[in-house]
Formats: C-alpha cells, sequence, structure tokens
C-alpha cells in the first residue's frame, strides 16, 4: 500500500527526526538512530494497517501491535539498503521523510549510462511467483515521495539502490506492525 502521510504528521515528525540527526552532527554519522513514534503516527499507522488487511485479506483477525520505537535510516550517496527477510504474519512500513535528488538528475550521470543499470534511486519490492520464478516491482525515488508510506508484508524482501547526484542524506523511518 502506497499513501501520503497527513501534513501536520509530516512536518512534526521531520522536525523530531532533524533535531536527533542534527544533535548528532558533530560525531560520525549513525546509519540508524531510534525514534519514539508520537500517538498521532501511531493511530494513523493503524488506520493503514487495518485498511491494508481489509483490503487484501491479509489475516483473519485484526488485533494490531504497533511498534513505538521505529528506526530513522540514514542513507548516505553510494550506500545499498536490504531488508532481512521476516517469516512472521506482520506488516512493516517505510515512510520517506527526505530524498535529496531528482531521479532526472540521478539517471543522466555518466556512472549510470556506462553501467546500464536501471536501479539507481529505485526502491525494489522482491518477491516468488506461483510458478516459483521470481518478480520484482520497482519505485523510481526522488522528492515528490517524501511523505510517502509504504506498507507491506514484512516477509516480501525490498533493497534500496544508491544514489549519486547529491551529498546530503537520504532519510526515511521504519517499523514493524505485528497481527495477533
Amino acid at each position: 500500500v502506497k499513501t501520503q502521510v497527513f501534513l501536520d504528521i509530516f512536518n512534526n515528525t521531520k522536525k523530531d527526526i532533524e533535531a536527533i540527526i542534527n544533535s548528532n552532527k558533530d560525531k560520525v554519522i549513525e546509519s540508524q538512530y531510534t525514534y519514539m513514534l508520537p500517538q498521532s503516527t501511531q493511530n494513523f499507522l493503524s488506520a493503514v494497517a487495518l485498511d491494508y488487511i481489509q483490503r487484501y485479506q491479509f489475516i483473519s483477525n485484526s488485533i494490531l501491535k504497533i511498534s513505538q520505537v521505529s528506526k530513522i535510516n540514514v542513507q548516505k550517496k553510494y550506500e545499498f539498503r536490504s531488508s532481512n527477510y521476516n517469516s512472521d504474519h506482520s506488516l512493516e512500513w517505510l515512510l520517506f521523510m527526505q530524498i535529496p535528488y531528482d531521479s532526472a538528475d540521478e539517471e543522466r550521470i555518466s556512472e549510470v549510462i556506462e553501467s546500464g543499470t536501471k536501479f539507481t534511486s529505485k526502491l525494489e519490492f522482491i518477491y516468488n511467483t506461483y510458478s516459483s520464478g521470481i518478480m520484482s516491482h520497482c519505485i523510481t525515488l526522488d522528492r515528490g515521495l517524501e511523505g510517502t508510506l509504504f506498507m507491506y508484508p514484512a516477509y516480501l524482501k525490498n533493497t534500496m539502490y544508491p544514489f549519486y547526484t547529491s551529498d546530503d542524506y537520504r532519510v526515511f523511518l521504519t517499523g514493524k506492525i505485528w497481527t495477533t
């Protein structure tokens, strides 16, 4: 599921995250920090998760446990990010807070053109088909996706490919929702 978070939630969260990252500017930037989710964000995630469960018949019951602690992921230029495989019946979510580049600029740089890669600055979801094949779905990431939430089954693998045209960071939150 892909949806926009409410503007007030996005703005308040972005302000909190910037304060956490800025308070660590003198230190080496970590790749992950923890963030306690405000109740308004937990309520929003709960509503999206219930909609997801009903729409896709993900599980038969709908008792949710939203993790109150999320991870702030700070991705530098040239870095990959892969998800861990989870076999449980839970949902994961990813919320883009800062994407410091335009996809058109990314696709024009010489390293990308020369390598023939089609995956610069992409989020790729990888899954098995019923016929034992492997498929994937790529989403191009750029500034227009700031404030966008993706929610998906925890067993769905995903990879975030590097970006090349900005020295700033790609910042996103990740978390988990358990179903019982």
